[in-house]
């Protein structure tokens, strides 16, 4: 047996860096998809926190829920979320919280903060803040004060992963409905009332 022929494909490099880059790059591209999607993903959450913001203090600069206006406000949206595609947004909803005396129908007397309105732009409404003439669900750690008005906005987002297979991968990018909420004061004598 020749004893150069003995063991020559164990020391034999040929080819190792394509074996190597074969089973390195599966691994890559799933890295390359996922930094990509997580970052549009928290770049659309910073986005949808935005524009709740900017719903709910549009409505608090007004005197009055004017059906209207809250409508043109509804359709700045697609500006505010740019460049992300607007269709995701299928619902704002705003609402006007009030307690203590002079608080409009149906929380007239009302000893705890109440929704006296809810006006909703687009397809199902939000509903966590609570129901006209309910008791207001405040989020955790909102500190409602007896005697004054708030002003809510609410808004659902359907954030869909560009790649399909990115939420298997990563389960909390998976297709999923995001929410955000803001709370003001308003900034004006407000009329409770929805017109």
């Amino acid at each position: 047996m020749n004893r150069r022929s003995n063991g020559w494909y164990m020391r034999d490099a040929r080819g190792l860096a394509a074996v190597e880059f074969a089973l390195v790059l599966p691994v890559l591209i799933v890295l390359l998809f996922g930094i990509f999607e997580v970052s549009r993903f928290l770049l659309i959450t910073h986005k949808l926190d935005k524009a709740t913001a900017s719903m709910g203090d549009f409505t608090a600069q007004i005197s009055a829920g004017v059906r209207s206006q809250m409508d043109v406000f509804a359709s700045t949206l697609p500006q505010l979320m740019k460049p992300f595609e607007a269709s995701g947004i299928p619902t704002v909803t705003f609402s006007g919280i009030t307690s203590g005396q002079g608080a409009p129908a149906p929380c007239t007397g009302a000893a705890v903060p109440c929704v006296a309105w809810k006006y909703t732009v687009g397809n199902a409404p939000i509903t966590r803040i609570g129901a006209p003439g309910g008791v207001a669900l405040f989020p955790p750690g909102f500190v409602a004060y007896a005697n004054q008005n708030y002003i809510a906005a609410e808004l659902a987002y359907v954030y869909r992963p560009i790649f399909a297979y990115t939420g298997v991968l990563i389960p909390s990018l998976r297709m999923q409905s995001l929410y955000r909420i803001a709370i003001f004061k308003p900034r004006l004598n407000f009329d409770m009332r929805l017109y």
